[in-house]
């Protein structure tokens, strides 16, 4: 069987990219629950992230990234990544 590829349109000025990832069943159920609290879907839930609109915080978090800002190009202007 032949796999069809699928357009992604949103109707919106700039285009979107899928992207897979692997997860743990328990960060899947972790991240179910994350977004059916703040009504969000998935998809934007890691967008808001990783354009900084979402921060996380966590007392158990191993690691702590900080970026100042990103410009339109998507590079990052200063980052505190310790």
């Amino acid at each position: 069987m032949v796999r069809r590829k699928t357009k992604i349109s949103t109707g919106l000025k700039s285009p979107k990219a899928k992207v897979n990832i692997t997860i743990s069943p328990e960060s899947k159920s972790v991240l179910e629950k994350i977004v059916s609290e703040i009504a969000m879907t998935k998809s934007s839930f890691f967008e808001g992230i990783l354009n900084g609109s979402i921060c996380l915080s966590s007392q158990n978090a191993q690691k702590l990234v900080s970026f100042e800002s990103v410009n339109q190009n998507g590079e990052i202007q200063s980052d505190n990544a310790p």
